[in-house]
């Protein structure tokens, strides 16, 4: 009876540190429930015992799709891997299942958010088009004046010539109209002395 009493007693002591001696993840990065503007380049948990090489993880983005990784890297109490694409902004879920070292399956799960700030697109410079050579590219030509001549500048300018008189024209015209009648009025008094003078000379 005392033998089957401390058996019990025993099992009631050792069950809890079996239990105990699960493994428990104590470190990854990214950290649990993490929000980094950077995408993480690799994915490292850490457990508090040694896990056996089977263990794995997988990640799953905000859709519940799961994103592609490379090879598990099991070393000790760490397994890490990489996504074979650099992540985007959103949440993802890190699910894992690891064989401690008691021998039991353990799975977990846990999750982060990646939120990097929106690149700011820098302006583009304009290039500039070479003209071809085909193309013949215009330029100003420039005019000269012409030299001045020395005779030129030493003949003079010719003046306008001006209208005659309106005056002038009308006292010539008057004249030549004038110029018969004192003609005529000259021969009458001729006439009119010479018949005088021979009214004198007859007795």
């Amino acid at each position: 009876m005392k033998r089957i009493l401390l058996i019990c007693l025993a099992l009631i002591w050792l069950l809890p540190q079996a239990a105990l001696a699960h493994s428990k993840l104590t470190e990854s990065v990214p950290e649990k429930d993490s929000t980094s503007e950077a995408a993480p380049q690799e994915i490292r948990l850490t457990y508090d015992t040694q896990i056996e090489k089977i263990s794995n993880f997988k990640l799953f983005d905000a859709s519940g799709a799961e994103v592609a990784l490379g090879e598990t890297l099991v070393e000790g109490d760490t397994m890490s891997n990489r996504p074979n694409a650099p992540l985007g902004n959103g949440d993802y879920t890190v699910k894992w299942t690891i064989v401690g070292a008691d021998g039991h399956a353990i799975e977990g799960q846990y999750g982060f958010s990646i939120a990097a700030p929106a690149a700011t697109a820098t302006p583009e410079p304009t290039a500039t088009v070479a003209p071809t050579e085909g193309e013949a590219t215009e330029e100003p030509v420039a005019t000269q004046e012409p030299a001045a001549t020395e005779d030129n500048e030493s003949a003079p300018s010719p003046s306008p010539s001006t209208p005659p008189d309106s005056g002038e024209t009308g006292n010539n015209e008057d004249k030549s109209g004038m110029s018969p009648l004192i003609a005529i009025g000259g021969i009458i008094v001729i006439v009119a002395v010479a018949a005088v003078l021979l009214k004198r000379r007859k007795p």
